[in-house]
């Protein structure tokens, strides 16, 4: 691309490699009802990475920016995809405001893919360069949004695979046990399977302080990378996960 793109020309883009039947099929990963155009990941990828090359180009992330703004404000899920890949681009430019507009994007979370990426991958970004923002993460935990609640987990998950930031997992993770919304359940479990890889000792004696409030999903995904010694000490030797 020689000149500055434009939401028209991703949307064209996008548009050019979209698949009906696709769409119809791309719609069952999700529960929730998504506005999806119908492109397959590979090449809604594509079409990310050749916008991020130009601003790569021209003016990184603050040039990105009216773009990735410009397509969240549209319906469609892989526009959205775009434009958290336009700001994902730019992890070594973030500052306070990129947090704000992340904070703000939660709000309109629709679908746990979309909030997958904006937490796994961006919101966890900051938490190196701005560790202030990992208490900013306990108190989602008490929002009413389950989007926000779930992003408040997911958020810690790429650093709790590492052994990183453990105390903070526990503070976001131990009010959200008793959440009875399954997309949060979900989240929980994936944060503290991940914890699991470096820390079951950990892990387990943290779900055992919280099992008896403790959704037996939230249980279950915590034991998955676990060895069997460790299972059966999370979930009993009758219910050691397969």
């Amino acid at each position: 691309m020689d000149r500055k793109p434009t939401a028209a020309d991703i949307r064209r883009k996008l548009d050019a490699v979209a698949s009906e039947k696709y769409r119809i099929s791309a719609q069952r990963f999700f529960k929730e009802p998504v506005d999806l155009i119908g492109v397959r990941s590979q090449d809604s990828k594509a079409v990310s990475r050749e916008a991020v090359k130009w601003f790569r180009k021209n003016g990184g992330l603050k040039a990105a920016l009216n773009l990735a703004l410009a397509l969240w404000e549209r319906s469609k899920w892989e526009e959205h995809i775009v434009a958290c890949s336009l700001i994902y681009a730019f992890p070594k430019e973030f500052d306070n405001s990129t947090w704000d507009l992340c904070d703000k994007w939660v709000d309109d979370l629709s679908d746990w893919a979309t909030c997958d990426f904006l937490s796994a991958d961006i919101i966890a970004a900051h938490l190196d360069d701005f560790p202030g923002r990992r208490k900013e993460l306990i108190k989602w935990t008490k929002s009413p949004n389950r989007w926000r609640r779930r992003a408040a987990a997911v958020a810690l998950v790429k650093h709790a695979r590492k052994g990183k930031y453990l105390d903070d997992a526990w503070k976001v993770a131990a009010p959200l046990m008793p959440d009875d919304d399954d997309m949060v359940r979900k989240g929980v479990g994936w944060l503290l399977r991940e914890a699991a890889r470096t820390a079951p000792a950990g892990v387990v004696a943290f779900c055992k302080k919280h099992e008896h409030h403790a959704a037996r999903l939230i249980l279950r995904t915590a034991s998955e990378t676990m060895s069997d010694e460790w299972k059966v000490k999370l979930l009993g030797p009758s219910k050691r996960a397969n």
